[in-house]
C-alpha cells in the first residue's frame, strides 16, 4: 500500500547519525498548513527513504471533513489511508502550496495535532453507532504504537 506522495516543501531535514538511525530514528521534518480560501488543512511528514525525500499525509480536512492517517491496519483503515493518499495531491502539491501558509512544527505539538484528529474520528465512530464515546479519549497519551506513521512507514521504505 502506498503511504507517500511527492515532498510538499522539498527541504531536506537534518542528518541522523548512524547510530540512531540503527536505534530507529528517522530524519523527518513535521509541517501544518492552511489554504483559507478554500478552507483545507494539511498536516505532514516530510523525510528521506529510498528514492529521495517524502512526504507522507497525515490529515486532509476539507470543511470539517477529514481524513486521517491510521497506523492500525485493518481493511477499513487501509482504505481510508489509500484515500487520504490518493486525494492528497489534489489540494497539496508543488505546484499549489504557494497558496497554503505553511509552518514547521516541533515533533510533539505535531502529535498532539494529529492525536486530536484520530481521537475525533474515534468519537464521531461512537456517535454512528448510537454510542457514548470514552470520557477520558482525549487524555490518550502519544505513545510509540499510536505515534506519526513516518518512522514506521520510512523504515518499511528503506527495508523494501
Amino acid at each position: 500500500m502506498k503511504t507517500h506522495t511527492p515532498p510538499v516543501v522539498g527541504e531536506k531535514p537534518p542528518k541522523v547519525g548512524f547510530f540512531a538511525r540503527l536505534n530507529g530514528k528517522v530524519s523527518c521534518l513535521y509541517y501544518e498548513g492552511r489554504d483559507p480560501k478554500e478552507n483545507v488543512y494539511a498536516l505532514w511528514i516530510e523525510g528521506e527513504g529510498l528514492g529521495g525525500l517524502r512526504c507522507f499525509p497525515c490529515v486532509l480536512d476539507e470543511a470539517g471533513d477529514y481524513l486521517v492517517y491510521e497506523p492500525v491496519r485493518t481493511p477499513e483503515t487501509a482504505r481510508e489511508n489509500a484515500m487520504l493518499v490518493q486525494r492528497w495531491p489534489l489540494f497539496l502539491n508543488q505546484e499549489t502550496k504557494e497558496e497554503f501558509a505553511i509552518r514547521t512544527l516541533e515533533k510533539d505539538v505535531f502529535n498532539q495535532i494529529w492525536q486530536k484528529y484520530r481521537n475525533d474520528k474515534i468519537k464521531r465512530e461512537y456517535e454512528k453507532a448510537g454510542l457514548e464515546a470514552p470520557a477520558d479519549l482525549n487524555t490518550v497519551p502519544i505513545t510509540q504504537e499510536n505515534e506519526a506513521p513516518a518512522e514506521d512507514e520510512q523504515a518499511e521504505a528503506q527495508e523494501g
